[in-house]
């Protein structure tokens, strides 16, 4: 390698060649000058030698190597705090605030009952335990936020709270999901349905969700053209199945005004019960879960307990096979629930002193005249009885 460096900068240069505070470059060419000019090079012997001994004075201290020194205990220190940083940061986040659940990963139950909002439940994932609920009221609208850490060995995957809200409550938002309006439960299942709504034609994988919701339609091509939505499906599938769907589709997606499947049979609002309110399912989840429950025979459940150790009761309802409703109450009253004719199934469990008691199922036939079942629980199980009258 060549240099035109003079003998004046290299000798400029040795000192931080000899402590590396060059740039590699530079000491390339002082290495090849070096290599070249055998004077240089004693020079570079000497001074090194010098350098690397014990200093005669301690305040005699080469300036580059202190602020070099300084630099990397800076360095070294940034880092260390860094880590520190974000470690702690991550610690706090995951196990002392920890993170808000996914509704999916919750099985709860909400009870409205003046002066008080009561959720109670579990979470479903093994790994996680609930923190706690974070509630706040925004005028008649009541949040909670349900938050999970991490699982230890001894933490119980169960929790309760309470709230007693300052002004009446018309809504209750629980982890992002309405689950109660307007005096009525809304169920997890239209929760989820209501979370695909889409105000135009475009998210055509939306609309494929919302078709394919219930599970009984699967494979599908979908389009949307002109508040039409278009759907070819293979042959074989149920008209019930097509007409529940479309039920869905007008209900959510807020320009569709018809439904058109296989080119051969449509739906428009006007094909269903009420089908002028329908429209109106997309700015409230109760329209929603009313219109769904609309072609079906409603009947009004009845519950009562005179025990006054019982501090919650959860109540279980089948039609054949199928679980139609599940939920719980904290004092008597009554519910509306959509019941087909035929055998239904009524399970019930109570909550003494803080655990859960199974009081089993009994079986009741529902024939067109039975329009409500009384379920009278008692210390230690439950009779019940239906009904004629509407």
């Amino acid at each position: 390698m060549k240099t035109n460096l003079p003998h004046e900068v290299v000798l400029d240069l040795l000192p931080g060649y000899i402590e590396h505070l060059n740039h590699p470059e530079t000491d390339a060419l002082v290495q090849a000058h070096l290599n070249a000019c055998p004077s240089c090079a004693q020079t570079y012997a000497r001074m090194a030698h010098e350098m690397d001994s014990p200093p005669e004075n301690a305040h005699e201290i080469d300036y580059l190597k202190k602020i070099r020194r300084r630099g990397r205990w800076k360095v070294a220190g940034a880092a260390l705090l860094a880590v520190v940083l974000v470690f702690g940061s991550f610690s706090f986040w995951t196990y002392g605030i920890g993170k808000m659940a996914s509704t999916r990963s919750l099985r709860y139950f909400l009870y409205v009952s003046e002066p008080r909002v009561v959720i109670d439940g579990s979470t479903l994932n093994e790994s996680e335990t609930v923190k706690g609920v974070q509630w706040k009221q925004d005028g008649s609208t009541l949040v909670a936020t349900i938050r999970t850490v991490p699982k230890r060995s001894d933490a119980s995957s169960t929790f309760h709270s309470q709230y007693s809200p300052s002004a009446p409550v018309e809504t209750v938002v629980v982890n992002g999901r309405v689950a109660w309006e307007n005096g009525e439960k809304i169920e997890q299942s239209t929760s989820r349905l209501y979370d695909l709504r889409t105000p135009g034609g475009d998210d055509l994988e939306k609309i494929r969700q919302i078709v394919a919701f219930d599970g009984a339609i699967q494979d599908c091509d979908v389009a949307f053209e002109a508040g039409t939505v278009s759907i070819d499906t293979p042959e074989g599938v149920d008209a019930s199945a097509m007409k529940a769907a479309s039920q869905r589709l007008l209900a959510l997606v807020q320009v569709a005004h018809t439904v058109r499947w296989n080119d051969r049979v449509s739906y428009r609002c006007s094909d269903f019960l009420e089908g002028d309110k329908l429209k109106e399912a997309y700015d409230h989840p109760l329209v929603l879960q009313q219109a769904l429950q609309s072609g079906q025979a409603n009947r009004t459940i009845a519950y009562t307990w005179d025990d006054p150790a019982i501090e919650m009761v959860e109540l279980r309802l089948w039609n054949g096979d199928e679980l139609r409703k599940r939920f719980g109450t904290t004092s008597a009253g009554q519910s509306k629930v959509s019941l087909e004719d035929g055998p239904v199934t009524i399970g019930v469990r109570a909550k003494k002193e803080g655990e859960w008691h199974d009081f089993g199922t009994r079986k009741l036939e529902l024939d067109p005249d039975t329009y409500s079942v009384l379920v009278d629980v008692k210390a230690n199980g439950f009779d019940m009885q239906g009904g004629g009258i509407q």
